[in-house]
C-alpha cells in the first residue's frame, strides 16, 4: 500500500463505507478538486490552530466524497483530489462538502473556506494517481473559484440536469485557453457573489515593454475604458511623443479581462510598407492563411466570433492599409479595435480620443523629477529650482517624450542652464515662428541630437535601420565602421540609453535595444539626409540573412529550440531584410534567405515566409536563377498547406528546372500530398522512391529525415515489408546524429508506423512520445499536427470508443484554436468513422463532403464506413449541405462528441447504481 493510500485509509477510518478500493476507476470519470482559500497567511498567523483545522478539513472532505461514491486519491496539503463515476455524484459531494464546511464548529481558528472545481474526461490511472489533460483542466477550473464557490466546466454543466447552475461566461484558463464556466449553487449554501478570480490574468499578446508606470493618465484611462466598452472602433489621436503608445498599452492591460479571448498589441512602427500590415497583425494574433482566402480575409476569419481587443499602434504611415483591414474586420463578431495615430484613420463611426500633453504644473513636473532622479540620485529641485522645472515643462508643452529627453541632461546641466539652452535653441530652430506641440517635440529631439558627440550621432542614425528591437551583436555588425569601432558599440549604446534616445528590455536572458517611433523617424531622416540610408539598410539585410543561415544550421542540432526562439524574436528584422533585398534587386540574397527559412517555416507553420517565395516569382524574373527550382518547391509547400491545386504543378516545374532539388522542398511537397490520400499508390511509390534515391550524406538533414520518413509511411500504408525498417533506421540515424528535436519527433512518427504491426499500444506510445517532443518547440508544430491525425486513424476503428470520441474531440478543438483549418478538415475522415460508430451517419457524410470540397480526399476506411451505413445515398448525403464551412462542420462534430461523453457518463453512473443496489 502506498504512503498516500495509507494516509487516506487513516483519515477515513470510521467514515461511511470507509474502505479504499485497490484500483482507481478508468475511462470516463469526473474529478473534484478542492483548495483552501488564503491558506498561507492562515498558516503564518496561527500554525497551531491550522493543524487542528486541517484535520477537520480532511475529515469533512473525505466523508462528503465517500457519501456520494467518490474516492479521494490524493491530499495536496491544502485540499483533496477525488474521482467519481458521474458528474451528478461529484456535484452532490461538492454541495455536501460546502454545507459541512459552512456548518462545522471550527473553534478559535475560524472557518476554513474552500474552492471546488469539477470536470470530466477520459483517463487511465497510473498507480494511485491520474495524469493528463482532464486532471489539468480540473485544477484550472478550481483555480478560478473563490472560497465557498463550486466551479464546473462546460462538459459537466451540459450533463447536470437536476442541479442549479449560474452561467459565468467564458474564462481564460492557464495553459488551456478559453472555457465556459458555471457555478453550482444550492439553497442550503451560503452563496459567495464575488466574480470568478483569474489566478493567471489574461495577457496582452505583443505588449511592448515599458519600464515605468504611466503618470498623470488616470482620468484618461477611465474614460478610454468606458469608451471601448461601448464603441468597437476607437482611435487615440495626438502629436508624436505625447504618450499614445503607453496609454494604449496600459488600457489594454487593464481591460483585457473583459474580453473572453484576450487582447493583442500590434506595433506598426517596424512596418515600412502597407502591404506588410496584414502579416504583422497575423503574426501577433496567430492567424494563418486559409485555403482560398487572402491573408487579410484569413485574419477576419480568425477573429470571427471572438471577443477580442486588437490594438494597432502607430497607424499614421500605413493608414490606408490599416483602414482596409479594420473595415474588413467589422464583420468579425465582437472584435474591438483601438488604434493610435497622429491623425484620424478615416473610418466610418471611428471614435476619436484626443491624447493631451501632461499638465505642466503637476504631472509634467512629476515626470521630469522622476526621470531626473533616475539619471542623478542626488538631484533636487526645491524652491526656485522647482519653479524653473515647471517652466521647462511648460516650455516643452507638457509633451512626455520631450520632458524625458530634457530630464536626461540633469547630470550635465542645472535646471536653470537647461531652461536657458532650450530657450536659445528653440529660438534658433524656429526663427521667431511659433510652433505647435509636434514642433516642440521635434525641436526637443533636434536639441537632444545636437548634444550628442559625432560617434553618438552616427550610431543613433544607423540604429534606425532596425525594425523593432535588436541585439548588441547586431549593432556591432550593422553599425560599426566609418568612425565607430565595434569595440565601442556597447559604450555608445549605453550612452544613448542614458540620454533616453534608446530603450532597453530583457528577452531570452539577454538585453535588447530599440528606438521609440518618433525618435526612429527623426534618425531615419538624418540618415537619409547624409545619403547613407541604403548602405546601412543593405548591411542590415546582410546581417539578418547571415543570421537566418546560421539558425537554419542550428535547426538540425541540439540547439534547435534556441534557433526557433532567435528566428521568432528577429522576425520583424528578417521581414525587413527580405523587403530590402528585393527593393535593391539583390534577388540572390532574397532567394537564399527564403530557402534557408523554408524548413523552419514549414515546421513552425509560419506561412508568411512561404509567401515570400511566391512574391519573388511575382515581382522579379527568376528565369535561370540557381534557386528558381527551390522557389517553386516552396510555392508547392505553401500550396499543400493552403490546399491549393497547384502543389504537383509547382513541384514538378521545380524539378524540371533543377532535378537535384538541393533543399528537398519539391519532393517534400509531392510526397506530402500522399498524406491527403490524393495520390494513387503507384504515384506515391514513384515520388517517395525518387526522393530517397536522390538523398546522400551531403543532403540537408531534414530532407533526409523527411524523405526516409515519407518512404516508411508509403511502405506501411501501401505495401508493408521489411524495407520500412531499413528506411526507419536511416531516419533514426539522422535524428540521433543531429540531436534535433524536430528530427527526433519525425523519427517517432516513422517509428510508430513500423511498430503498428506489433500492436496498437506500442505504436501509439511511440507517436505520443514524438508529439511531446514536437510540442516542446511549439504547440502548433507540424509533426504534432501530422501525428495526431495518424494516432486517430489507427485507433478510431480498433480502440475503445470513449477514447476515440475524446481523441477526435480534443484534436478538432486544438486544430481550430490554432487556426489551422486545413488540418481541421484533415481530421474529418477519422471523425466520420467515430460518428458512424455512434450512429450519426448523416453528420459523418456531411464531414466527408466538407472535407472533399476543401481539397482533401477521405481515406478508404472512412469512405467505406460511411458508405456501409448509407449505401447508395452517400454522394447525396455528402452534397446535402454545400454551404457548410470547415469551422461550422467542426463545431457540429464537437457538439455530437460532447453529447456522447455526457450520455456515457449517465450510463456509467446508472450501471454503478444498479450494482450497488444489487
Amino acid at each position: 500500500m502506498t504512503v498516500e493510500r495509507a494516509r487516506i485509509n487513516e483519515i477515513v477510518i470510521g467514515a461511511p463505507d470507509g474502505i479504499v478500493p485497490d484500483v482507481l476507476p478508468s475511462g470516463l470519470v469526473t474529478f473534484l478538486f478542492t483548495d483552501i482559500e488564503d491558506s498561507t497567511p492562515q498558516w503564518e498567523a496561527d500554525p497551531d490552530g491550522m493543524v487542528g483545522a486541517i484535520g477537520l478539513h480532511n475529515d469533512l472532505s473525505v466523508r462528503a466524497c465517500r457519501a456520494h461514491r467518490g474516492i479521494v486519491f490524493q491530499h495536496t496539503g491544502d485540499g483533496i483530489s477525488a474521482v467519481f463515476s458521474s458528474p451528478d455524484d461529484a456535484a452532490d459531494a461538492a454541495i455536501t462538502m460546502q454545507r459541512a464546511f459552512q456548518q462545522a464548529a471550527w473553534g478559535d481558528h475560524g472557518r476554513l473556506k474552500i474552492r471546488i472545481g469539477i470536470h470530466m474526461g477520459v483517463v487511465e490511472p497510473i498507480g494511485w494517481d491520474y495524469f493528463g489533460p482532464p486532471v489539468n483542466m480540473t485544477a484550472r477550473v478550481m483555480d478560478v473559484a473563490n472560497g465557498d464557490q463550486i466551479a464546473v466546466s462546460a462538459a459537466v454543466a451540459a450533463y447536470l440536469r437536476h442541479h442549479d447552475l449560474r452561467d459565468m461566461g467564458p474564462h481564460q484558463l492557464k495553459g488551456i485557453g478559453t472555457e465556459h464556466i458555471s457555478l453550482l449553487v444550492h439553497d442550503a449554501l451560503v452563496q459567495d457573489d464575488r466574480p470568478l478570480r483569474s489566478r493567471v490574468e489574461r495577457s496582452v499578446r505583443g505588449l511592448p515593454h515599458h519600464t515605468h508606470e504611466l503618470i498623470g493618465r488616470d482620468e484618461e484611462l477611465g474614460s478610454l475604458r468606458e469608451l471601448l466598452r461601448h464603441h468597437p472602433r476607437v482611435t487615440l489621436v495626438g502629436p508624436g511623443g505625447v504618450g499614445k503608445t503607453h496609454l494604449a498599452a496600459t488600457v489594454a492591460e487593464t481591460i483585457v479581462d473583459e474580453f473572453a479571448d484576450g487582447a493583442a498589441f500590434v506595433s506598426l512602427v517596424p512596418v515600412g510598407d502597407g502591404d506588410d500590415v496584414p502579416a504583422a497583425v497575423a503574426d501577433v494574433l496567430g492567424a494563418r492563411t486559409q485555403p482560398g482566402l487572402s491573408l487579410e480575409q484569413s485574419i477576419v476569419h480568425f477573429c470571427a466570433h471572438k471577443d477580442l481587443l486588437l490594438v494597432l499602434d502607430n497607424c499614421e504611415h500605413v493608414a490606408p492599409a490599416a483602414r482596409s483591414l479594420v473595415l474588413a474586420m467589422q464583420a468579425a463578431g465582437d472584435v474591438h479595435v483601438l488604434m493610435t495615430s497622429r491623425e484620424p484613420v478615416g473610418l466610418s463611426g471611428e471614435q476619436m480620443f484626443g491624447v493631451q500633453p501632461l499638465d505642466p504644473t503637476t504631472h509634467g513636473v512629476q515626470l521630469f523629477m522622476e526621470r531626473a532622479l533616475e539619471r542623478d540620485h542626488t538631484f533636487t529641485a526645491d524652491g526656485p529650482d522647482l519653479g524653473i522645472v515647471a517652466q521647462i515643462v511648460e516650455r516643452l508643452d507638457g509633451v512626455p517624450l520631450a520632458i524625458e529627453l530634457a530630464a536626461a541632461r540633469v547630470r550635465a546641466l542645472s535646471p536653470e542652464q537647461l531652461l536657458e539652452r532650450l530657450e536659445d535653441r528653440f529660438r534658433i530652430l524656429r526663427g521667431g515662428r511659433s510652433g505647435g506641440r509636434h514642433q516642440t517635440l521635434r525641436d526637443t529631439i533636434q536639441w537632444s541630437y545636437e548634444q550628442l558627440n559625432p560617434q553618438q550621432e552616427a550610431l543613433y542614425e544607423r540604429l534606425s535601420v532596425f525594425s523593432g528591437d535588436f541585439t548588441l551583436d547586431a549593432v556591432e555588425a550593422v553599425c560599426s565602421g566609418d568612425g565607430i569601432d565595434d569595440l565601442d558599440a556597447l559604450d555608445l549604446v549605453l550612452e544613448l540609453v542614458d540620454k533616453s534616445m534608446v530603450t532597453t528590455k530583457r528577452s531570452g536572458g539577454a538585453m535588447r535595444y530599440g528606438l521609440l517611433g518618433t525618435l526612429r523617424q527623426f534618425a531615419q531622416e538624418r540618415l537619409d539626409d547624409r545619403g547613407d540610408a541604403e548602405r546601412y539598410r543593405s548591411r542590415h539585410a546582410s546581417f539578418f540573412a547571415a543570421l537566418v543561415s546560421e539558425e537554419a544550421a542550428r535547426m538540425v542540432s541540439p540547439k534547435e529550440a534556441d534557433a526557433w526562439d532567435s528566428l521568432i524574436r528577429e522576425w520583424s528584422n528578417i521581414r525587413t531584410a527580405f523587403d530590402t533585398m528585393v527593393r535593391h534587386g539583390e534577388i540572390g540574397g532574397a532567394a537564399s534567405l527564403v530557402a534557408d527559412l523554408g524548413w523552419f517555416a514549414g515546421l513552425a507553420m509560419r506561412f508568411e515566409a512561404l509567401h515570400w517565395a511566391a512574391e519573388l516569382h511575382e515581382r522579379v524574373d527568376l528565369d535561370g536563377h540557381p534557386l528558381e527550382g527551390t522557389m517553386h518547391g516552396l510555392r508547392a509547400v505553401l500550396a499543400y498547406f493552403t490546399v491549393d491545386d497547384g502543389v504537383v504543378e509547382y513541384a514538378e516545374r521545380g524539378l524540371r528546372i533543377d532535378p537535384t532539388d538541393p533543399y528537398g522542398y519539391c519532393r517534400l511537397a509531392l510526397s506530402a500530398v500522399s498524406l491527403n490520400n490524393e495520390l494513387s499508390p503507384e504515384a506515391s511509390e514513384r515520388f517517395t522512391s525518387d526522393w530517397v534515391a536522390h538523398l546522400d550524406a551531403e543532403s540537408p538533414p531534414l530532407s533526409r529525415v523527411w524523405g526516409h520518413g515519407m518512404r516508411v509511411f508509403h511502405i506501411c500504408a501501401n505495401a508493408p515489408s521489411p524495407a520500412a525498417l531499413e528506411h526507419f533506421a536511416q531516419v533514426e540515424a539522422v535524428a540521433n546524429e543531429s540531436g534535433s528535436a524536430s528530427a527526433r519527433a519525425i523519427a517517432s512518427w516513422a517509428g510508430g508506423m513500423t511498430k503498428s504491426f506489433e500492436g496498437l499500444a506500442p505504436a501509439i506510445a511511440e507517436w505520443r512520445k514524438g508529439m511531446d517532443i514536437a510540442q516542446s518547440l511549439s504547440p502548433s508544430h507540424l509533426v504534432y499536427q501530422v501525428t495526431v491525425g495518424l494516432v486517430l486513424h489507427f485507433s478510431v476503428g480498433k480502440g475503445d470508443l470513449d477514447d476515440a470520441v475524446a481523441g477526435c474531440r480534443d484534436a478538432l478543438e486544438a486544430a481550430r484554436s490554432q487556426h489551422y483549418l486545413a488540418g481541421t478538415s484533415h481530421l474529418f475522415g477519422v471523425t466520420a468513422i467515430v460518428l458512424c460508430r455512434l450512429g450519426h451517419v448523416t453528420s459523418a457524410a456531411m464531414l466527408l463532403g466538407v472535407m472533399e470540397r476543401n481539397g482533401h480526399v477521405p481515406r478508404e476506411n472512412a469512405a467505406a464506413a460511411v458508405a456501409r451505413a448509407l449505401g447508395d445515398d452517400l454522394d447525396g448525403a455528402k452534397a446535402a449541405n454545400p454551404t457548410v464551412t470547415v469551422e461550422e462542420a467542426a463545431a457540429a462534430a464537437i457538439d455530437l462528441l460532447d453529447t456522447h461523453l455526457a450520455e456515457r457518463a449517465v450510463d456509467l453512473r446508472d450501471a454503478e447504481t444498479a450494482t450497488n443496489d444489487g
